[in-house]
């Protein structure tokens, strides 16, 4: 009877010591699959940044072109009205 319980006792000894080495190698697993998704995360992170700088710049760029093609339009509309105004002087004038 003593040899069964002490029988009895080492199987569940070993059991306990499979329970706990499967229960540490999940949770390294855990801690492996955690690590990656922070660092998945953290990656998608900086890119998501880099796009909004990015967005934020070719945003600059394109006000700065559309103020540059506003003061040339408005350059030229002078230019013309001067023409305009010196053509009439000159017709006036004949």
């Amino acid at each position: 009877m003593l040899e069964n319980q002490a029988l009895q006792a080492k199987a569940d000894d070993r059991r306990d010591r499979d329970m706990i080495k499967q229960l540490r190698r999940d949770l390294d697993e855990a801690k492996r699959r955690a690590h990656d998704y922070g660092q998945e995360s953290n990656e998608m992170r900086r890119e998501r940044d880099s796009v909004k700088m990015e967005k934020n710049e070719q945003f600059m760029q394109y006000s700065k072109d559309l103020e540059e093609l506003k003061n040339k339009n408005r350059e030229l509309q002078s230019e013309n009205d001067r023409i305009d105004f010196k053509l009439k002087s000159l017709v006036d004038e004949s």
